[in-house]
């Protein structure tokens, strides 16, 4: 067994995120190298929208990032070279008090949390003018090979507080390597041998995948004229979390996933 990773609150990746210098746990790494398929992942820096939506007069501010992601099919996992790949991937948010927020969910009234509405995604693809932008539920499902088949979109996130400070993005089914951990005490340890699972208690064993981490830091509060985050660190990590996560498509559309866009031509204007 490989030691890796402290089991903490979510309150200390805030207290991280506030005081950087002060080293209080690291996530464990990914392989130096790639081990399974990757998708070609790019994107921009966080941006802040307001928005006022129907039926209400106080304008609500927004966070997003803009991405695009092609499936190269250069992957050095034999079983998906040159393979689609089911793009499910999920975004969330970490603000510097350690509050988590989804991609396209926004907090209710009563506690409960509503898909963000379209108009929002409508601010946005006119904000910045790219006609290829389309929302993350059309962005999802089978991503054929090839450089015309790349998808561009965009995460959205309710603003948890226009004092951004320094945040993190987390974002996974970029990549095929994951791997199994076992709790033992307040560690997580990397399972190596199916013998080291065989006395453990139900939740104490989790799947960590192949996660893209992106920091941010916001100076002052946000509002007109400071709606951009400055980049910080960008680095690959393992990380568990709730998503299905991408995989190689085999044969057929996988349970509910939306049906693949149009082409775009190889070379855009």
């Amino acid at each position: 067994m490989t030691r890796t990773l402290p089991l903490v609150a979510a309150a200390l990746l805030g207290l991280a995120l506030l005081a950087p210098s002060v080293p209080v746990w690291a996530y464990p790494k990914p392989s130096v190298y790639p081990v399974s398929w990757e998708l070609k992942f790019r994107h921009g820096d966080p941006r802040r929208i307001v928005v006022t939506l129907p039926g209400t007069t106080t304008p609500r501010a927004y966070w997003y990032v803009t991405y695009s992601v092609t499936n190269t099919g250069a992957n050095p996992d034999a079983d998906s070279r040159n393979k689609d790949i089911d793009f499910l991937p999920s975004f969330e948010l970490v603000s510097m008090e350690g509050q988590v927020l989804t991609a396209g969910l926004e907090a209710t009234e009563d506690g409960g949390r509503r898909p963000i509405q379209s108009v929002v995604f409508d601010a946005i693809k006119a904000r910045e003018g790219n006609k290829y932008l389309e929302p993350h539920s059309k962005a999802i499902g089978r991503l054929l090979v090839g450089e015309d088949q790349t998808r561009d979109s965009v995460a959205i996130w309710s603003e948890p507080s226009p004092d951004m400070g320094r945040f993190s993005i987390f974002i996974s089914g970029l990549a095929g390597e994951a791997e199994l951990f076992k709790r033992v005490g307040n560690d997580f340890l990397k399972v190596d041998t199916a013998q080291e699972i065989k006395d453990a208690k139900p939740g104490d064993l989790s799947m960590m995948r192949k996660t893209l981490q992106l920091t941010y830091e916001l100076s002052g509060r946000a509002g007109p004229g400071n709606e951009k985050a400055d980049p910080v660190r960008e680095e690959w990590i393992m990380r568990q979390d709730a998503a299905i996560g991408a995989r190689p498509a085999r044969g057929g559309a996988a349970g509910t996933v939306t049906a693949p866009p149009a082409t775009r031509p190889a070379t855009q204007p």
